[in-house]
């Protein structure tokens, strides 16, 4: 296995983006931290989007806007950031200002689950970045950086690989570090990441954690603070050390506690259950269930979401939040 290539500041330089004009299409979260950083690296940044909501937040930020089709148009590189389940209208709205370009997608699931198929003539590179939005934005402006990947799907310029760095370069992400990788490998580990730990995983295990001590009469408070609370904390170490670094930096107790009681709350059922979900996402049925919940508005996710929010543990953590400084 040859060792991984992770390229710096000094492997990718701007200039191949001199004189040229990026095109943001959609200023949602992370739209609008990788359009502001874009700027302040000194580069020629528009937005596209439809009006409302958006387009004024990026007015306000002082961006010049325009419908996706005229920042296309007007646009060297297109960058198209609105949700995935739009890409392929966006795309089909765009697509005929887009031969000669670069397009530019921060996820890589339009492209590997075949909902954009490009045309030839154009460069498709992948830059996704290891954060939301926002931490996109703080860790350009501590210069800190964060680490990223990217991919390149079509090259037909030949220089798709140095407008990706160049690109990287100027978002902050060769300050932590970048990788290439493929879309399809970024597609489906990032959203069997989210589903299987960082947003369905976790959370399904703290609310167990959570019901468990308050059903044998501990305060919610304190079954909040020691389950949910806590995770801030240990999600750096998680990251900056891993999970032998965190285990070495904790107490002995939780050290100890950790490793003997882990394997009993997730055993190797967990891994079954877990293959199932990855199965769903590589078929492409999960993608398919995804668009098919757009179409209703997100009626599901936000029934599901309003029993969170009026959840026993949800309203002792907004208790929290209100008395303390968190």
């Amino acid at each position: 296995m040859s060792e991984l290539k992770v390229y710096r500041t000094e492997d990718a330089s701007l200039e191949p983006l001199a004189g040229k004009t990026i095109a943001i299409l959609g200023y949602g979260i992370q739209g609008s931290a990788q359009a502001q950083n874009l700027r302040d690296s000194g580069l020629n940044v528009i937005v596209g989007g439809r009006p409302g909501k958006s387009s004024d937040a990026a007015k306000a930020d002082g961006f010049y806007t325009h419908s996706f089709v005229d920042a296309a148009e007007k646009a060297d590189i297109v960058c198209l950031m609105t949700p995935d389940p739009s890409h392929a209208e966006v795309y089909a709205q765009i697509r005929s200002a887009l031969p000669g370009k670069t397009l530019v997608f921060a996820h890589g699931s339009s492209i590997h689950f075949g909902w954009i198929r490009p045309d030839a003539g154009i460069d498709v590179v992948l830059i996704a970045p290891s954060g939301s939005g926002r931490t996109v934005r703080e860790s350009f402006l501590s210069q800190k950086g964060m680490v990223a990947t990217f991919a390149v799907h079509q090259d037909a310029s030949g220089r798709a690989k140095v407008t990706a760095l160049a690109l990287c370069k100027a978002l902050g992400f060769l300050n932590a570090g970048v990788f290439e990788s493929s879309f399809k490998d970024e597609a489906v580990c990032d959203l069997f990441g989210e589903q299987a730990v960082l947003c369905g995983g976790v959370p399904e295990l703290v609310r167990y954690a959570y019901q468990t001590l308050v059903d044998k009469g501990y305060s919610k408070e304190m079954a909040y603070l020691g389950t949910l609370y806590e995770l801030r904390s240990l999600a750096d170490l998680y990251a900056s050390a891993g999970l032998d670094g965190m285990l070495e930096r904790v107490s002995e107790a939780a050290r100890f506690g950790g490793l003997v009681a882990g394997p009993k709350t997730v055993g190797p059922e967990t891994k079954v259950r877990m293959a199932a979900i990855l199965d769903e996402i590589e078929s492409g049925r999960f993608m398919q269930e995804f668009s098919q919940e757009t179409k209703t508005g997100f009626a599901c996710t936000r029934q599901m979401l309003e029993k969170e929010k009026t959840s026993d543990m949800s309203r002792t953590g907004e208790r929290i939040r209100k008395r303390f400084t968190l």
